[in-house]
C-alpha cells in the first residue's frame, strides 16, 4: 500500500488528510481526516518491536497512525509552523526536527497525547529549515539552511560536534555509515566522518 499525506491550509476546514492506496489497483484503502495546516514532509513507517506506526509531522504535532487502519495511535506537541523535514528513527526513538520549534525524539507506542510522559529530550540550536535528519552510528546528524551540521546523540541528545561549511543547503544530507553526504546549493559535494567529529573527508565540485 501507498501511505499519502496530505496537508493543505487552512486548518480550521476538513482538507488535511492521510490516506493508503492500494498499489495493485489504485483504490484508496482508508482516508482519515487530520487537523493540520499545511505540510511538505513525509511519513515515516516505523516498527516499535510491537506494532507498526506511521509517524507524520505537521504544525505542532507529531502524530502516530496505525497503517493498517489510520487510526490516530498518539501524538505528540513539539513542533510549529509549516513542517518541512520528515522525521527519522534512531535508537527506538522517532526524532523529529523543525527550525524555530525544536528537535525532539520521543518514544513511540503509547495512545493520546504524550507529550508529557514519552518526549524523551529536546534540542534547539542550528535547526533544519527543510532538510530531513540523517541518523548515523554515531547519532543523529542535523543540517540546517546556513551549512551547518551537527550530530546529536541519538539516546539523550547531546551535542557531539558541530561543523560549519560555509554553504547554503537545501537538500537532505545522505547517510552511509558514519559517511554523512552533503551537497550545498552551490553545486559541491562535502562528505563528512559522523564517527570522528565531522572531520571533512572530501570535497568534490559537481557539475551544477
Amino acid at each position: 500500500r501507498l501511505l499519502l499525506q496530505l496537508d493543505q491550509e487552512p486548518a480550521d476546514k476538513p482538507l488535511s488528510r492521510l490516506l493508503a492506496v492500494d498499489c495493485t489497483t489504485g483504490k484508496t484503502l482508508w482516508e482519515v481526516p487530520r487537523d493540520a495546516p499545511s505540510s511538505w514532509s513525509t511519513p515515516l513507517p516505523v516498527h516499535t518491536g510491537e506494532r507498526d506506526e506511521l509517524v507524520t509531522c505537521a504544525g505542532d504535532w507529531v502524530i502516530s497512525y496505525s497503517p493498517e487502519t489510520g487510526r490516530e495511535l498518539w501524538r505528540a506537541k513539539c513542533l510549529g509552523g509549516e513542517v518541512v523535514p520528515s522525521a527519522t528513527f534512531a535508537g527506538g526513538l522517532v526524532v523529529a526536527a523543525i527550525q524555530g520549534a525544536a528537535c525532539a525524539a520521543i518514544r513511540p507506542g503509547g495512545e493520546g497525547d504524550v507529550t508529557a510522559e514519552r518526549v524523551a529530550w529536546t534540542y534547539a540550536d542550528d535547526l533544519p529549515e527543510v532538510c530531513s535528519p540523517v541518523v548515523t552510528p554515531a547519532g543523529v546528524v542535523l543540517l540546517a539552511s546556513d551549512g551547518t551540521a551537527t550530530c546529536l546523540q541519538a539516546s539523550t541528545g547531546k551535542p557531539l560536534w558541530r561543523r560549519a561549511l560555509g554553504e547554503a543547503c537545501s537538500a537532505s544530507p545522505i547517510a552511509r555509515g558514519d559517511r554523512v553526504f552533503v551537497v550545498s546549493e552551490l553545486g559541491n559535494l562535502h562528505v563528512l566522518d559522523a564517527a570522528n567529529g565531522g572531520a571533512v573527508l572530501a570535497r568534490r565540485e559537481l557539475p551544477e
